[in-house]
């Protein structure tokens, strides 16, 4: 019985063209169902744009039918968003009151080095 729950970082590209989205979204479902039929119950997002925030998305969607799993945002810094359009933070913001976990790499604001500390 393993006592430390199994865990999956979702990282990609920040820029992702809207006709691949639906077909991203599918992918990432069909990884987040392979993940939890391997025992994996904690999600991680970086809370990047494009890719970190459609697999947030899309690990909050697929709680409805497993409650078991778990979405934790490792987040750079305070204020990483804020030179994104507002309807990326709006996004973001959904995803952040949506989270079980919330973990700041830096708890102040943008510092040099800190998104690549979250990366690491």
């Amino acid at each position: 019985m393993d006592l430390v729950p199994k865990t999956c970082f979702f990282t990609g590209h920040r820029i992702i063209a809207g006709s691949e989205r639906n077909m991203i979204k599918s992918l990432v479902n069909e990884e987040i169902l392979n993940k939890i039929n391997d025992k994996v119950e904690i999600f991680i997002s970086g809370g990047a744009r494009g890719f970190d925030t459609i697999a947030a998305e899309q690990v909050i969607f697929m709680r409805k039918d497993y409650d078991s799993i778990r979405l934790c945002l490792y987040l750079p810094c305070r204020n990483h968003d804020l030179k994104w359009k507002l309807s990326e933070r709006y996004r973001l913001q959904k995803i952040m009151e949506q989270a079980d976990e919330i973990y700041y790499v830096t708890d102040g604001e943008y510092e040099e080095g800190c998104m690549k500390k979250r990366n690491i």
